[in-house]
C-alpha cells in the first residue's frame, strides 16, 4: 500500500477512553498557515495537530517533524519527513507523513503480546 514506504511513529495515548475517541469515517488532512495540521473527520469537531518542532538526527541521517493536538496537548506524535527537511517545506512534509500514516492505519490491526 505505502510502496515500500517506511513510517517510524511514536505516538503518546491520551487521558480520554477510548469510548470518547470518534473513529468514524477516513480522515482527510489539509495544511493551514502557522504550522498547523487539521483534519476533516466527519464528525462534528476538526481536529488540529500543531506542528511543535522539526528534530534531525546527524548520525542516523534521520528528520523527524513532532505534532501536538490543538485541542488535548497531552497527546503527542512524531513522524519521519525527509533527512534536513526545511521550514519552508516543513506543513507540505507533514501533511504528506499524516497522510501516508493515515492510509497504513486503515488496514492496521492490534493485537496484545503472547
Amino acid at each position: 500500500m505505502l510502496g515500500g514506504a517506511r513510517l517510524s511513529v511514536q505516538a503518546e495515548p491520551s487521558d480520554r477512553a477510548a469510548t470518547e475517541e470518534d473513529q468514524r469515517g477516513e480522515p482527510g488532512v489539509n495544511v493551514v498557515a502557522g504550522g498547523t495540521i487539521t483534519s476533516n473527520l466527519e464528525c462534528k469537531k476538526m481536529t488540529e495537530l500543531l506542528i511543535t518542532g522539526l528534530y534531525h538526527d546527524l548520525s542516523k541521517k534521520r528528520s523527524s517533524v513532532h505534532f501536538v493536538w490543538k485541542d488535548d496537548p497531552e497527546k503527542r506524535l512524531a513522524l519521519d519527513v525527509p533527512f534536513q527537511c526545511s521550514l519552508n517545506i516543513l506543513p507540505d512534509e507533514a501533511r504528506k507523513a499524516l497522510m501516508a500514516l493515515s492510509e497504513e492505519l486503515v488496514s492496521a490491526t492490534v493485537s496484545t503480546p503472547p
